[in-house]
């Protein structure tokens, strides 16, 4: 083989590491905590899917780190199979606070984590409650924002 080959697979070896080190952060477990009086777990990521258990609140879950295509939902332990689906907005990561945007001209607020459509701003200098979070986003009035882009307030 030739020098140009091996610096090929090696620079494709890094990336391929660096991409698994992405992709395991972005989606690593985290233990939950439900915030619906009575929460179902499913067996797909939809309303209309079978009920395979049930949760109450302040029950701790385990993620499995999974989403479905949309951000809507979340895969964690439990049920008959051991894994079902739960609707994102009964569960949190933490208990809420106040967060401001003091570095940013503006942040946007999505309809869900990650590429839901954008619905509004936050501009910079504002405070905003955080009602819950999952993964590194957080919920408040208006929708989801990347925590990444606030800092918490005391």
């Amino acid at each position: 083989m030739n020098n140009h080959f091996l610096k090929l697979l090696t620079i494709l070896g890094i990336l391929l590491f660096v991409l698994l080190i992405v992709s395991v952060g972005i989606c690593e477990n985290a233990s939950v905590k439900v915030t619906a009086t009575l929460l179902n777990g499913r067996a797909n990521p939809t309303k209309k899917s079978t009920i395979e258990a049930r949760f109450d609140k302040n029950d701790i879950l385990q993620t499995t780190g999974e989403w479905s295509d949309n951000y809507h939902w979340i895969e964690v332990v439990g049920g008959e199979t051991g894994t079902v689906w739960v609707f994102i907005d009964y569960i949190t990561e933490d208990e809420p606070f106040s967060a401001i945007n003091k570095d940013y001209k503006r942040v946007k607020i999505r309809s869900s984590p990650v590429d839901g459509r954008v619905v509004g701003y936050l501009n910079k200098d504002c405070e905003v409650e955080i009602e819950q979070t999952v993964f590194g986003w957080g919920k408040c009035k208006k929708g989801w924002i990347d925590l990444y882009f606030l800092e918490e307030t005391e």
